[in-house]
């Protein structure tokens, strides 16, 4: 075997163990056992199927997605410095302990501050459009069960066309909460878990997963 051969070898011995690290340490969870806050935007059915059954699908692109999403986080901790007052703060719902989420950061003005590294191109769209519902979703239960009376979302993209950046690719929104919102956001969670309980999968509303 030439030198060029070994060393090739060590390098594809090498790339195997990192990914093989990357699998079991990317914090991709194949099943809760709690309705996430995070999820609350997507269809009933879906969030019955997964309490149910977990992730159906969970590829090494997931995983990579997930893994990524964690440096940013921690990424943007360091920018926050001595402006966090904790991370990873457990909200649970009062009217079911099943139902609950975990936000990111709290600021020391006591505020939930939740981190989003999003494509470029999804980037471009909350730039212009703001939140995505379902990012604005789960800040809205935030909010309401952890008792603040208002929140931040920090987008960042994970790539960057430099000739259309302009700027860092870092936006923030303010979130206040909204009421209707919050009851039909509950009430969705409620007939989720009712469901659970029953046995029975709720009806689809979003087409995809009947």
């Amino acid at each position: 075997m030439s030198d060029r051969q070994l060393w090739e070898s060590a390098a594809f011995r090498l790339k195997t163990e990192l990914e093989r690290e990357l699998l079991e340490n990317s914090g991709l969870e194949q099943r809760r056992e709690y309705l996430g806050m995070s999820a609350i935007g997507r269809c009933p059915r879906a969030l019955y199927q997964q309490y149910v059954n977990g992730r159906s699908q969970m590829t090494i692109r997931h995983h990579y997605f997930c893994w990524v999403g964690y440096l940013f986080e921690d990424a943007l901790a360091g920018l926050f410095g001595e402006r966090l007052q904790a991370r990873g703060v457990e909200v649970v719902a009062d009217f079911d302990d099943r139902f609950r989420g975990h936000v990111d950061f709290v600021t020391v003005e006591s505020d939930p501050v939740e981190v989003k590294s999003v494509s470029w191109h999804k980037f471009k769209a909350v730039r212009s459009g703001g939140p995505t519902p379902p990012h604005w979703s789960q800040m809205q239960m935030y909010l309401h069960h952890g008792g603040w009376a208002r929140g931040f979302i920090v987008y960042v993209a994970r790539d960057a066309l430099w000739k259309e950046l302009g700027t860092l690719p870092l936006r923030v929104f303010e979130v206040r909460p909204s009421q209707p919102l919050v009851e039909q956001l509950n009430d969705k969670a409620r007939r989720v878990l009712a469901a659970v309980d029953a046995g029975r999968p709720p009806v689809c509303e979003c087409g995809y997963c009947r």
